[in-house]
């Protein structure tokens, strides 16, 4: 099993949280006999040149955060195996799963995410949910309060709650891995025991 991480497509510096969370997923993998690849800018740039069906929507995007929500999927696709954000500390061992999200619990829901997925290689999943990306990008490009609404457009076009329309729309209920429903606020993490991942709240996609 491949372990993929992504960073450096919008900053250089790695801060101490995402150095301690890598730590500590690259000895999650030592130990459970995974694979660790950590994704840098070249090859992140390498790979989407193979997918030149996105090589606009990559290049165009509106803010570089996008850039990473849209390498994810090409990653497992182009490989396989588990994505993980860099504010991600693994807790229990990955499971069997053809395609899996992220989700967490908030006010009785289960909310659909993409901190953690999970696909086999060649998974035709993450090629549709891209082409649904493009869709919401030229959708959102064009209601003028997401000029300023910064966070909600990355929501709402290649991040979650993006994901939770395709995936509904599409009919797919199930979910995967279950990580806390944490927030920008360092205090509150929101931890209930049975998490497979905890998810920290860095908040470092919302100024990129």
């Amino acid at each position: 099993m491949k372990v993929h991480q992504v960073f450096g497509l919008f900053s250089t510096e790695m801060p101490e949280l995402f150095k301690d969370c890598s730590k500590k997923m690259v000895i999650y993998c030592e130990n459970n006999d995974y694979e660790y690849k950590l994704w840098n800018k070249k090859m992140c740039d390498d790979l989407i040149e193979l997918y030149p069906q996105y090589l606009e929507m990559y290049k165009s995007v509106r803010y570089p955060i996008m850039q990473v929500d849209i390498i994810r999927y090409l990653i497992l696709h182009h490989e396989g195996g588990l994505y993980a954000d860099m504010d991600i500390e693994p807790i229990s061992l990955i499971k069997d799963f053809d395609w899996a999200v992220s989700v967490y619990h908030n006010k009785g829901r289960v909310m659909f995410n993409m901190e953690v997925l999970q696909a086999e290689k060649g998974q035709k999943i993450c090629l549709d949910y891209l082409d649904y990306v493009k869709s919401q990008i030229l959708e959102k490009n064009e209601i003028k309060v997401y000029e300023t609404w910064k966070i909600r457009y990355v929501l709402q076009t290649s991040g979650p709650r993006s994901l939770t329309r395709f995936m509904k729309k599409n009919l797919i209920k199930k979910g995967g891995y279950k990580v806390n429903n944490s927030t920008t606020h360092p205090n509150r993490m929101n931890l209930e025991g049975d998490e497979d991942f905890i998810s920290y709240p860095s908040g470092s996609w919302i100024t990129k």
